[in-house]
């Protein structure tokens, strides 16, 4: 069984409160034959109110509670970044979290880009200090190269920083389309109220875990922080390379 399969599994199981055998082949094939499955498995109504309308009207709650906002400017396309104002994103967040009565995804962190600052934060310090007192090739090297790594490494550091504090929203929340999306595939039971299941709402619960578990959403999240943050990194990566190949060049040929 696959990752993916597992996982979107798991999320059926949690919404509609069943164990889902794992030997049936075609069951998270697509959402038409897991919702087809559950509705042949659940008791089902002919009619009940739709999922999301509810949804939608809990996030609108939630945001003009946390935000201070006119319910107005909270639509299916605003993003999370647009709304937040000066809120972090972390607080948003434990906000929404707290409002909503459910957990969200948490933010996405730059790991790789934070390992890298600090490993070349860690060569220019030590540079630095070895070309003012140390021994060995260090000693003869120009200082303005050197001053020129440690600004460069202050500048990741700096980078680094901000990722961590900052981070990025995740597909499946970067939008409040996509917050409506979360609640219908994680809390159907609070949203349904007690009623029974119908073969729409069972549709709805199926198509949100699939939209949510998609992980091909990750890589074309357009979160509007997101631009910013990989013109950093492009422009962090040119000044790390640049520093530290400049420096070795110095180094291997004193």
């Amino acid at each position: 069984m696959t990752k993916l399969r597992r996982r979107r599994l798991s999320y059926l199981e949690r919404a509609f409160d069943v164990e889902l055998p794992a030997e049936t082949p075609d069951l998270c094939a697509t959402p038409a034959d897991a919702a087809e499955y559950l509705v042949r498995t659940l008791a089902v109504v002919e009619e009940a109110p739709p999922l999301r309308g509810t949804a939608a009207m809990a996030v609108e709650e939630a945001m003009r509670e946390v935000l201070r906002i006119d319910p107005s400017v909270v639509v299916a396309t605003a993003s999370l970044e647009e709304l937040r104002g000066r809120m972090s994103r972390a607080l948003l967040l434990r906000r929404l979290e707290e409002e909503l009565r459910c957990s969200v995804p948490r933010l996405k962190w730059a790991v790789g880009e934070v390992i890298l600052a600090a490993a070349f934060l860690y060569w220019s310090v030590g540079a630095l200090i070895a070309s003012w007192g140390g021994a060995g090739a260090f000693r003869s090297l120009p200082r303005l190269p050197i001053l020129l790594g440690l600004l460069s490494a202050l500048i990741a550091g700096l980078g680094a920083w901000l990722l961590l504090r900052v981070g990025l929203f995740r597909h499946p929340i970067a939008y409040v389309a996509g917050l409506v999306t979360w609640l219908v595939a994680t809390q159907p039971s609070r949203l349904r109220g007690g009623t029974a299941w119908s073969k729409a709402q069972v549709t709805e619960v199926v198509e949100a875990v699939f939209v949510t578990t998609d992980p091909t959403r990750e890589s074309r999240s357009t979160d509007v922080a997101s631009a910013a943050v990989r013109t950093a990194i492009a422009l962090l990566r040119a000044v790390v390379v640049f520093a530290t190949v400049s420096v070795l060049l110095r180094v291997f040929s004193a």
